[in-house]
């Protein structure tokens, strides 16, 4: 068996470093505290920070912009929950938290997954 060992991958120009934008590995992920004081609560990749707009109703700010919100999976500790990626910028996502009634509730926890084509 052989181990590659690597600081850098480049594209076959030579100059490059290879990047994720084609393949569909997860491009954002969050893992936050819906309730309280909302914080980002574990492990994060390419999101900087959530905001809360009020009961349910939550946003993540992305480090590096996708090229369309698609193909996106997300989960509360409520449900159902939905990410509504038409609806925002390239560099955001608008996160919402209901019951099953519908009626927007905070969520103790919530993890968002984004694959989809950055920038």
């Amino acid at each position: 068996m052989s181990t590659v060992k690597a600081d850098t991958i480049v594209a076959a120009d030579g100059t490059s470093p290879v990047t994720l934008t084609k393949q569909s590995a997860v491009k954002a992920h969050v893992r936050f505290n819906g309730t309280g004081t909302v914080a980002i609560s574990g492990y994060s990749l390419n999101v900087t920070s959530i905001t809360d707009f009020g009961t349910g109703n939550y946003e993540a700010i992305l480090t590096n912009a996708l090229a369309a919100n698609e193909g996106v999976h997300f989960r509360t500790s409520n449900s159902p929950s939905t990410f509504d990626g038409s609806s925002g910028a390239a560099n955001k996502m608008p996160i919402t938290t209901a019951n099953s009634s519908g009626t927007n509730v905070d969520s103790a926890r919530c993890y968002c997954s984004v694959h989809g084509d950055l920038a």
